[in-house]
Protein backbone atom coordinates (compact mmCIF):
# COMPACT_ATOMS: atom_id res chain seq x y z
CA UNK A 1 0.00 0.00 0.00
CA UNK A 2 1.57 3.26 -1.09
CA UNK A 3 1.72 6.39 1.07
CA UNK A 4 -0.93 8.13 -0.96
CA UNK A 5 -3.41 5.32 -0.26
CA UNK A 6 -2.56 5.30 3.46
CA UNK A 7 -3.23 9.01 3.74
CA UNK A 8 -6.57 8.66 1.96
CA UNK A 9 -7.51 5.71 4.10
CA UNK A 10 -6.75 7.52 7.34
CA UNK A 11 -8.77 10.49 6.16
CA UNK A 12 -11.76 8.36 5.30
CA UNK A 13 -11.58 6.47 8.60
CA UNK A 14 -11.67 9.79 10.46
CA UNK A 15 -14.65 10.81 8.37
CA UNK A 16 -16.42 7.62 9.42
CA UNK A 17 -15.84 8.40 13.07
CA UNK A 18 -17.03 11.98 12.64
CA UNK A 19 -20.04 11.28 10.44
CA UNK A 20 -21.43 8.34 12.41
CA UNK A 21 -23.90 9.41 15.08
CA UNK A 22 -22.82 8.54 18.60
CA UNK A 23 -25.68 7.16 20.65
CA UNK A 24 -25.33 8.45 24.18
CA UNK A 25 -25.51 5.90 27.02
CA UNK A 26 -29.08 5.28 28.16
CA UNK A 27 -28.35 5.85 31.85
CA UNK A 28 -26.33 8.58 33.49
CA UNK A 29 -22.99 7.61 34.98
CA UNK A 30 -22.32 8.76 38.56
CA UNK A 31 -19.52 11.31 38.96
CA UNK A 32 -15.99 9.92 39.13
CA UNK A 33 -15.15 11.64 42.39
CA UNK A 34 -16.85 8.98 44.54
CA UNK A 35 -14.89 6.99 47.08
CA UNK A 36 -14.44 4.16 44.55
CA UNK A 37 -13.90 4.34 40.82
CA UNK A 38 -17.00 3.48 38.85
CA UNK A 39 -16.88 0.34 36.70
CA UNK A 40 -16.66 0.10 32.96
CA UNK A 41 -18.69 -2.31 30.88
CA UNK A 42 -19.83 -5.33 32.95
CA UNK A 43 -17.64 -5.06 36.04
CA UNK A 44 -19.21 -4.45 39.44
CA UNK A 45 -18.94 -1.28 41.42
CA UNK A 46 -16.31 -1.68 44.12
CA UNK A 47 -17.60 -2.10 47.63
CA UNK A 48 -18.13 1.10 49.56
CA UNK A 49 -18.13 0.39 53.28
CA UNK A 50 -18.96 3.05 55.87
CA UNK A 51 -19.97 0.80 58.73
CA UNK A 52 -22.97 -0.56 56.91
CA UNK A 53 -23.28 -3.38 54.37
CA UNK A 54 -21.49 -2.64 51.14
CA UNK A 55 -23.19 -0.75 48.36
CA UNK A 56 -22.52 -2.47 45.01
CA UNK A 57 -23.56 -1.70 41.50
CA UNK A 58 -23.07 -2.36 37.85
CA UNK A 59 -22.48 0.14 35.12
CA UNK A 60 -24.45 -1.62 32.40
CA UNK A 61 -23.90 -0.97 28.71
CA UNK A 62 -21.41 1.81 29.34
CA UNK A 63 -19.88 1.48 25.89
CA UNK A 64 -23.12 0.60 24.10
CA UNK A 65 -23.28 3.88 22.26
CA UNK A 66 -19.56 4.45 21.81
CA UNK A 67 -19.05 0.95 20.43
CA UNK A 68 -21.09 1.86 17.37
CA UNK A 69 -18.15 3.84 16.05
CA UNK A 70 -15.94 0.79 16.35
CA UNK A 71 -18.56 -1.38 14.63
CA UNK A 72 -18.74 0.96 11.70
CA UNK A 73 -14.96 1.24 11.50
CA UNK A 74 -14.47 -2.54 11.55
CA UNK A 75 -17.08 -3.11 8.88
CA UNK A 76 -15.59 -0.41 6.72
CA UNK A 77 -12.08 -1.71 7.26
CA UNK A 78 -13.03 -5.20 6.08
CA UNK A 79 -14.37 -3.83 2.84
CA UNK A 80 -11.34 -1.62 2.37
CA UNK A 81 -8.90 -4.51 2.79
CA UNK A 82 -10.69 -6.52 0.15
CA UNK A 83 -10.31 -3.68 -2.31
CA UNK A 84 -6.80 -2.66 -1.39
CA UNK A 85 -5.72 -2.58 -5.03
CA UNK A 86 -8.74 -0.68 -6.23
CA UNK A 87 -8.89 3.02 -6.86
CA UNK A 88 -9.09 5.01 -3.62
CA UNK A 89 -12.11 6.87 -4.91
CA UNK A 90 -14.20 3.74 -4.25
CA UNK A 91 -13.80 4.16 -0.48
CA UNK A 92 -16.83 6.44 -0.24
CA UNK A 93 -18.91 3.92 -2.18
CA UNK A 94 -17.84 1.15 0.15
CA UNK A 95 -18.73 3.25 3.18
CA UNK A 96 -22.16 4.01 1.72
CA UNK A 97 -22.74 0.29 1.15
CA UNK A 98 -21.76 -0.47 4.73
CA UNK A 99 -24.16 2.14 6.07
CA UNK A 100 -26.99 0.80 3.95
CA UNK A 101 -26.55 -2.77 5.17
CA UNK A 102 -25.89 -1.79 8.79
CA UNK A 103 -28.17 1.15 9.57
CA UNK A 104 -28.11 3.04 12.81
CA UNK A 105 -31.60 1.74 13.50
CA UNK A 106 -30.62 -1.92 13.25
CA UNK A 107 -27.49 -1.45 15.33
CA UNK A 108 -29.42 0.52 17.92
CA UNK A 109 -32.02 -2.24 18.17
CA UNK A 110 -29.27 -4.79 18.80
CA UNK A 111 -27.72 -2.60 21.47
CA UNK A 112 -31.09 -2.01 23.15
CA UNK A 113 -31.76 -5.79 23.28
CA UNK A 114 -28.40 -6.31 24.98
CA UNK A 115 -29.01 -3.41 27.34
CA UNK A 116 -32.44 -4.73 28.38
CA UNK A 117 -30.90 -8.03 29.47
CA UNK A 118 -28.05 -6.30 31.27
CA UNK A 119 -30.40 -3.82 32.95
CA UNK A 120 -32.61 -6.62 34.27
CA UNK A 121 -29.61 -8.26 35.91
CA UNK A 122 -28.47 -4.88 37.20
CA UNK A 123 -31.85 -4.06 38.76
CA UNK A 124 -32.09 -7.47 40.43
CA UNK A 125 -28.63 -6.94 41.91
CA UNK A 126 -29.34 -3.39 43.11
CA UNK A 127 -32.70 -4.19 44.67
CA UNK A 128 -31.79 -7.57 46.13
CA UNK A 129 -32.50 -7.22 49.88
CA UNK A 130 -29.89 -8.01 52.51
CA UNK A 131 -30.65 -9.63 55.87
CA UNK A 132 -32.29 -6.39 57.05
CA UNK A 133 -34.35 -6.09 53.90
CA UNK A 134 -32.29 -3.13 52.65
CA UNK A 135 -31.55 -2.85 48.96
CA UNK A 136 -28.48 -1.06 47.65
CA UNK A 137 -30.68 2.00 47.09
CA UNK A 138 -31.59 1.92 50.80
CA UNK A 139 -27.90 1.63 51.72
CA UNK A 140 -26.78 4.40 49.39
CA UNK A 141 -29.27 6.74 51.06
CA UNK A 142 -28.30 5.63 54.57
CA UNK A 143 -24.62 6.23 53.83
CA UNK A 144 -25.38 9.66 52.31
CA UNK A 145 -24.07 8.60 48.89
CA UNK A 146 -26.39 10.91 46.98
CA UNK A 147 -24.78 10.51 43.51
CA UNK A 148 -25.09 6.73 43.70
CA UNK A 149 -28.66 6.95 45.01
CA UNK A 150 -29.63 9.26 42.15
CA UNK A 151 -27.99 6.86 39.69
CA UNK A 152 -30.01 3.94 41.06
CA UNK A 153 -33.25 5.95 40.94
CA UNK A 154 -32.63 6.80 37.29
CA UNK A 155 -32.30 3.10 36.42
CA UNK A 156 -35.75 1.94 37.49
CA UNK A 157 -38.25 1.05 34.73
CA UNK A 158 -41.24 1.59 37.03
CA UNK A 159 -42.07 3.56 40.17
CA UNK A 160 -42.90 0.29 41.96
CA UNK A 161 -39.18 -0.39 42.38
CA UNK A 162 -38.93 2.75 44.52
CA UNK A 163 -41.56 1.52 46.98
CA UNK A 164 -39.88 -1.71 48.08
CA UNK A 165 -39.69 -1.72 51.92
CA UNK A 166 -37.06 -3.13 54.24
CA UNK A 167 -37.80 -5.21 57.34
CA UNK A 168 -38.97 -2.07 59.19
CA UNK A 169 -41.32 -1.27 56.29
CA UNK A 170 -39.17 1.73 55.43
CA UNK A 171 -39.11 2.66 51.76
CA UNK A 172 -36.31 4.83 50.32
CA UNK A 173 -38.42 7.97 50.85
CA UNK A 174 -38.55 7.28 54.60
CA UNK A 175 -34.76 6.99 54.74
CA UNK A 176 -34.18 10.09 52.63
CA UNK A 177 -36.42 11.99 55.05
CA UNK A 178 -34.69 10.59 58.15
CA UNK A 179 -31.28 11.54 56.75
CA UNK A 180 -32.62 14.94 55.65
CA UNK A 181 -31.50 14.70 52.02
CA UNK A 182 -33.73 17.19 50.22
CA UNK A 183 -32.50 16.38 46.71
CA UNK A 184 -33.14 12.66 47.12
CA UNK A 185 -36.57 13.31 48.66
CA UNK A 186 -37.66 15.43 45.71
CA UNK A 187 -36.16 13.05 43.14
CA UNK A 188 -38.03 10.11 44.65
CA UNK A 189 -41.28 12.08 44.70
CA UNK A 190 -41.00 13.15 41.06
CA UNK A 191 -40.07 9.57 40.09
CA UNK A 192 -43.33 8.27 41.57
CA UNK A 193 -42.40 7.14 45.09
CA UNK A 194 -45.44 6.71 47.36
CA UNK A 195 -45.55 9.74 49.68
CA UNK A 196 -47.99 8.07 52.09
CA UNK A 197 -46.08 4.81 52.50
CA UNK A 198 -46.15 3.73 56.16
CA UNK A 199 -43.33 2.21 58.18
CA UNK A 200 -43.83 -0.22 61.07
CA UNK A 201 -45.00 2.67 63.30
CA UNK A 202 -47.49 3.83 60.72
CA UNK A 203 -45.46 6.95 60.00
CA UNK A 204 -45.42 8.46 56.54
CA UNK A 205 -42.34 10.46 55.53
CA UNK A 206 -44.25 13.63 56.46
CA UNK A 207 -44.89 12.29 59.99
CA UNK A 208 -41.15 11.76 60.39
CA UNK A 209 -40.28 15.23 59.11
CA UNK A 210 -42.81 16.82 61.48
CA UNK A 211 -41.59 14.87 64.50
CA UNK A 212 -37.94 15.70 63.80
CA UNK A 213 -38.60 19.35 62.96
CA UNK A 214 -37.26 19.10 59.41
CA UNK A 215 -39.24 22.03 58.07
CA UNK A 216 -37.31 22.06 54.76
CA UNK A 217 -38.16 18.40 54.11
CA UNK A 218 -41.77 18.90 55.21
CA UNK A 219 -42.10 21.79 52.77
CA UNK A 220 -40.79 19.63 49.92
CA UNK A 221 -43.15 16.77 50.82
CA UNK A 222 -46.09 19.19 50.75
CA UNK A 223 -45.06 20.83 47.46
CA UNK A 224 -47.19 19.75 44.45
CA UNK A 225 -45.24 18.09 41.66
CA UNK A 226 -44.88 20.21 38.54
CA UNK A 227 -45.10 18.77 35.04
CA UNK A 228 -41.59 19.89 34.11
CA UNK A 229 -40.19 17.87 37.03
CA UNK A 230 -41.30 14.61 35.40
CA UNK A 231 -39.88 15.28 31.93
CA UNK A 232 -37.12 12.66 32.26
CA UNK A 233 -39.44 9.88 33.45
CA UNK A 234 -39.71 7.08 30.87
CA UNK A 235 -42.66 5.22 32.43
CA UNK A 236 -46.24 5.92 33.44
CA UNK A 237 -46.83 6.89 37.06
CA UNK A 238 -49.90 6.55 39.19
CA UNK A 239 -51.53 9.83 40.10
CA UNK A 240 -51.25 10.70 43.78
CA UNK A 241 -52.44 13.65 45.80
CA UNK A 242 -49.69 16.09 46.71
CA UNK A 243 -49.83 17.47 49.32
CA UNK A 244 -51.13 14.44 51.13
CA UNK A 245 -53.96 14.43 53.64
CA UNK A 246 -52.27 16.08 56.62
CA UNK A 247 -54.89 14.63 58.97
CA UNK A 248 -53.56 11.07 58.55
CA UNK A 249 -52.66 9.43 61.86
CA UNK A 250 -49.91 6.96 62.60
CA UNK A 251 -50.44 3.75 64.57
CA UNK A 252 -50.05 5.72 67.80
CA UNK A 253 -53.06 7.85 66.87
CA UNK A 254 -51.07 11.01 66.21
CA UNK A 255 -51.37 13.30 63.21
CA UNK A 256 -48.51 15.37 61.83
CA UNK A 257 -49.85 18.31 63.84
CA UNK A 258 -49.67 16.34 67.10
CA UNK A 259 -46.11 15.22 66.41
CA UNK A 260 -44.95 18.76 65.65
CA UNK A 261 -46.72 20.19 68.69
CA UNK A 262 -45.32 17.53 71.00
CA UNK A 263 -41.80 18.85 70.30
CA UNK A 264 -42.89 22.46 69.81
CA UNK A 265 -41.77 22.78 66.19
CA UNK A 266 -43.51 26.07 65.44
CA UNK A 267 -42.33 26.43 61.80
CA UNK A 268 -43.79 23.00 61.08
CA UNK A 269 -47.06 23.95 62.78
CA UNK A 270 -47.33 27.09 60.65
CA UNK A 271 -46.63 25.07 57.51
CA UNK A 272 -49.26 22.47 58.37
CA UNK A 273 -51.88 25.10 59.14
CA UNK A 274 -51.13 26.74 55.79
CA UNK A 275 -51.87 23.36 54.21
CA UNK A 276 -55.31 23.12 55.84
CA UNK A 277 -54.44 21.06 58.91
CA UNK A 278 -57.23 21.08 61.50
CA UNK A 279 -55.89 22.81 64.61
CA UNK A 280 -58.62 21.12 66.70
CA UNK A 281 -57.98 17.57 65.51
CA UNK A 282 -58.09 15.00 68.31
CA UNK A 283 -55.53 12.24 68.64
CA UNK A 284 -56.69 8.67 68.25
CA UNK A 285 -55.88 7.53 71.79
CA UNK A 286 -57.30 10.03 74.26
CA UNK A 287 -58.97 12.61 72.06
CA UNK A 288 -56.48 15.34 72.98
CA UNK A 289 -55.96 18.38 70.80
CA UNK A 290 -52.63 20.17 70.61
CA UNK A 291 -54.09 22.72 73.06
CA UNK A 292 -54.40 19.87 75.57
CA UNK A 293 -50.75 19.04 74.86
CA UNK A 294 -49.70 22.61 75.63
CA UNK A 295 -51.78 22.83 78.82
CA UNK A 296 -50.76 19.51 80.39
CA UNK A 297 -47.05 20.05 79.69
CA UNK A 298 -47.05 23.72 80.76
CA UNK A 299 -45.53 24.66 77.42
CA UNK A 300 -45.90 28.43 77.45
CA UNK A 301 -44.33 28.88 73.98
CA UNK A 302 -46.76 26.49 72.34
CA UNK A 303 -49.65 27.89 74.34
CA UNK A 304 -48.88 31.44 73.23
CA UNK A 305 -48.67 30.32 69.59
CA UNK A 306 -52.02 28.55 69.79
CA UNK A 307 -53.79 31.46 71.44
CA UNK A 308 -52.72 33.61 68.51
CA UNK A 309 -54.99 31.40 66.38
CA UNK A 310 -58.03 32.61 68.34
CA UNK A 311 -60.33 32.60 65.31
CA UNK A 312 -59.95 28.89 64.59
CA UNK A 313 -58.98 27.24 67.88
CA UNK A 314 -61.55 25.68 70.21
CA UNK A 315 -60.55 26.56 73.78
CA UNK A 316 -63.17 24.25 75.23
CA UNK A 317 -62.51 21.11 73.18
CA UNK A 318 -62.78 17.98 75.30
CA UNK A 319 -60.95 14.67 75.35
CA UNK A 320 -62.77 11.36 75.04
CA UNK A 321 -63.03 11.53 78.83
CA UNK A 322 -64.73 14.93 78.71
CA UNK A 323 -61.79 17.02 79.96
CA UNK A 324 -60.91 20.46 78.61
CA UNK A 325 -57.40 21.89 78.40
CA UNK A 326 -57.99 24.17 81.39
CA UNK A 327 -59.12 21.18 83.47
CA UNK A 328 -55.97 19.25 82.59
CA UNK A 329 -53.88 22.24 83.69
CA UNK A 330 -55.92 22.58 86.87
CA UNK A 331 -55.47 18.89 87.67
CA UNK A 332 -51.71 19.39 87.54
CA UNK A 333 -51.83 22.59 89.60
CA UNK A 334 -50.59 24.72 86.72
CA UNK A 335 -52.34 27.83 88.00
CA UNK A 336 -50.53 30.10 85.53
CA UNK A 337 -51.80 28.08 82.57
CA UNK A 338 -55.32 28.03 84.04
CA UNK A 339 -55.22 31.81 84.40
CA UNK A 340 -54.00 32.35 80.82
CA UNK A 341 -56.67 30.08 79.37
CA UNK A 342 -59.48 31.63 81.41
CA UNK A 343 -58.34 35.12 80.44
CA UNK A 344 -58.41 34.02 76.80
CA UNK A 345 -62.01 32.87 77.11
CA UNK A 346 -61.83 29.24 78.17
CA UNK A 347 -64.71 28.08 80.36
CA UNK A 348 -63.48 26.89 83.71
CA UNK A 349 -65.29 24.05 85.41
CA UNK A 350 -63.62 22.64 88.54
CA UNK A 351 -62.81 18.98 88.45
CA UNK A 352 -65.15 16.84 90.55
CA UNK A 353 -63.61 15.68 93.82
CA UNK A 354 -63.46 11.90 94.02
CA UNK A 355 -64.24 10.42 97.44
CA UNK A 356 -61.75 8.01 98.86
CA UNK A 357 -63.56 4.82 99.70
CA UNK A 358 -60.87 3.69 102.10
CA UNK A 359 -61.16 6.93 104.10
CA UNK A 360 -64.92 6.48 104.37
CA UNK A 361 -64.50 2.96 105.68
CA UNK A 362 -62.04 4.19 108.31
CA UNK A 363 -64.50 6.84 109.48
Amino acid sequence: MDNKFKEDFELETDDVEVDCAIIEPVHPIPPADLSKELPTKDTRLSSIDSGFDSVTSYNSAFDSGLSLIGDFAKLGLGKINETENEDTSSLCDLYDETVKSNTVESLTQSVETQENTENEDLLLEIFKPDKDGDSQLHMAIIQLLAPIALYFINLVPSHHWLNLPNNLLQVPLHLATITRQAIIVRKLMTAGADIVARDYKGDTPLHIACREGFDDIAEILLMPIQYNETGEIRYEMEQQKVPQDVQLMNYNGQSCLHLAAERCHLPILRLLLQNNADINIKDGKCGKTILHYAAETRNSVLLEFLLQQREIIDLNATTYGGLTAVQLADGRDFSDVVSILRTSGAIYTPLPVEENDSDEEMN
